[in-house]
Protein backbone atom coordinates (compact mmCIF):
# COMPACT_ATOMS: atom_id res chain seq x y z
CA UNK A 1 0.00 0.00 0.00
CA UNK A 2 1.31 3.44 -0.87
CA UNK A 3 2.40 5.87 1.82
CA UNK A 4 -0.29 8.39 0.88
CA UNK A 5 -3.01 5.78 1.28
CA UNK A 6 -1.61 4.75 4.64
CA UNK A 7 -1.60 8.37 5.80
CA UNK A 8 -5.21 8.88 4.67
CA UNK A 9 -6.27 5.71 6.49
CA UNK A 10 -4.42 6.77 9.65
CA UNK A 11 -5.94 10.26 9.40
CA UNK A 12 -9.41 8.79 9.06
CA UNK A 13 -8.76 6.61 12.09
CA UNK A 14 -7.64 9.60 14.13
CA UNK A 15 -10.77 11.45 12.97
CA UNK A 16 -12.97 8.57 14.23
CA UNK A 17 -11.12 8.60 17.56
CA UNK A 18 -11.68 12.34 17.94
CA UNK A 19 -15.38 12.02 17.08
CA UNK A 20 -15.73 9.21 19.63
CA UNK A 21 -13.93 11.18 22.35
CA UNK A 22 -16.05 14.26 21.65
CA UNK A 23 -19.23 12.17 21.81
CA UNK A 24 -18.04 10.58 25.04
CA UNK A 25 -17.38 14.03 26.56
CA UNK A 26 -20.78 15.34 25.49
CA UNK A 27 -23.07 12.33 26.03
CA UNK A 28 -21.19 9.92 28.28
CA UNK A 29 -21.08 6.20 27.51
CA UNK A 30 -24.70 6.07 26.35
CA UNK A 31 -25.50 6.01 22.64
CA UNK A 32 -26.55 9.21 20.91
CA UNK A 33 -28.03 10.02 17.49
CA UNK A 34 -25.71 11.28 14.77
CA UNK A 35 -26.67 13.67 11.96
CA UNK A 36 -28.42 10.84 10.07
CA UNK A 37 -30.48 9.80 13.10
CA UNK A 38 -28.58 6.56 13.69
CA UNK A 39 -27.51 5.55 17.20
CA UNK A 40 -23.76 5.80 17.81
CA UNK A 41 -21.79 4.44 20.74
CA UNK A 42 -18.80 6.69 21.51
CA UNK A 43 -16.65 3.72 22.53
CA UNK A 44 -17.45 2.04 19.21
CA UNK A 45 -16.27 5.08 17.28
CA UNK A 46 -13.04 5.12 19.28
CA UNK A 47 -12.44 1.41 18.63
CA UNK A 48 -13.11 1.79 14.90
CA UNK A 49 -10.60 4.64 14.80
CA UNK A 50 -7.97 2.62 16.63
CA UNK A 51 -8.55 -0.29 14.23
CA UNK A 52 -8.07 2.00 11.21
CA UNK A 53 -4.83 3.41 12.62
CA UNK A 54 -3.50 -0.09 13.31
CA UNK A 55 -4.57 -1.22 9.85
CA UNK A 56 -2.76 1.71 8.26
CA UNK A 57 0.58 0.60 9.67
CA UNK A 58 0.20 -3.17 9.24
CA UNK A 59 2.37 -5.00 6.68
CA UNK A 60 -0.13 -5.66 3.88
CA UNK A 61 2.18 -7.86 1.81
CA UNK A 62 2.61 -10.32 4.69
CA UNK A 63 -1.13 -10.35 5.43
CA UNK A 64 -1.93 -10.92 1.74
CA UNK A 65 0.53 -13.81 1.53
CA UNK A 66 -0.80 -15.29 4.79
CA UNK A 67 -4.37 -15.21 3.46
CA UNK A 68 -3.53 -16.38 -0.05
CA UNK A 69 -1.10 -19.23 0.72
CA UNK A 70 -3.49 -21.20 2.90
CA UNK A 71 -4.89 -24.30 1.21
CA UNK A 72 -8.57 -23.94 0.43
CA UNK A 73 -10.81 -26.87 1.32
CA UNK A 74 -12.56 -28.45 -1.63
CA UNK A 75 -16.33 -28.38 -1.56
CA UNK A 76 -18.06 -31.70 -0.99
CA UNK A 77 -20.05 -31.34 -4.20
CA UNK A 78 -16.87 -31.04 -6.25
CA UNK A 79 -15.36 -34.16 -4.69
CA UNK A 80 -18.57 -36.12 -5.40
CA UNK A 81 -18.63 -34.91 -9.01
CA UNK A 82 -14.96 -35.83 -9.44
CA UNK A 83 -15.60 -39.27 -7.92
CA UNK A 84 -18.63 -39.86 -10.20
CA UNK A 85 -16.70 -38.80 -13.30
CA UNK A 86 -13.93 -41.23 -12.51
CA UNK A 87 -16.52 -44.05 -12.42
CA UNK A 88 -18.10 -42.83 -15.70
CA UNK A 89 -21.46 -42.25 -14.04
CA UNK A 90 -23.65 -39.59 -15.56
CA UNK A 91 -24.55 -36.82 -13.18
Amino acid sequence: MKLGSRLWLAGGGIWFVLIGVAGWQRHGALPYRNWQGQPVFPAGAVMIGVFFVLLAFSPFDRIYRWLKDKPRPEAHVLSVLHHNRSKNIAV
